[in-house]
């Protein structure tokens, strides 16, 4: 599934699948805290919080590198401080 591609869920009507945001299916799990591992593409993540009241969002390893790299970028730091900074965080 790649970013702007909704996820496949359960159509909890239906018994069948159907493309659409992931909706809760009993009213008992809107107090199940809920854990969501994505890339944080845009929109995503915001669904998902409306969606589940309680719910608790990763960035998947691959885009959190990105982003530490970036902000090492930002901080304009190089050499032995950048690679402790990184492995530190």
């Amino acid at each position: 599934m790649g970013c702007g591609q909704k996820p496949l869920v359960a159509n909890e009507n239906e018994n069948q699948t159907e493309e659409g945001w992931v909706s809760i299916a009993h009213p008992s799990l809107a107090a199940t805290l809920v854990y969501g591992l994505a890339d944080g593409c845009n929109g995503l993540r915001e669904a998902l919080e409306e969606e589940f009241s309680h719910f608790q969002f990763i960035l998947d390893r691959p885009h959190l590198k990105q982003h530490l790299y970036a902000m090492a970028e930002a901080m304009e730091l190089t050499g032995k401080i950048r690679l402790i900074w990184l492995r530190r965080n």
